[in-house]
């Protein structure tokens, strides 16, 4: 559990070959596909907020 009540951010898409990444045009700005977002799901690693990329 991380110490503070914010959340970190990361944005999902569609990659199928990797799991987390940065995009070098959105500096500061974490990447992950969905699959990753739905292991966290599934294991209730809830101090990340998803947001879909738009």
């Amino acid at each position: 559990m991380k110490p503070n009540s914010e959340k970190d951010i990361l944005y999902f898409g569609e990659s199928k070959e990797y799991d987390i990444f940065n995009v070098y045009d959105r500096h500061g700005e974490v990447f992950c596909s969905k699959d990753f977002m739905k292991f966290c799901n599934k294991f209730n690693i809830d101090y990340i907020e998803f947001r879909e990329i738009k």
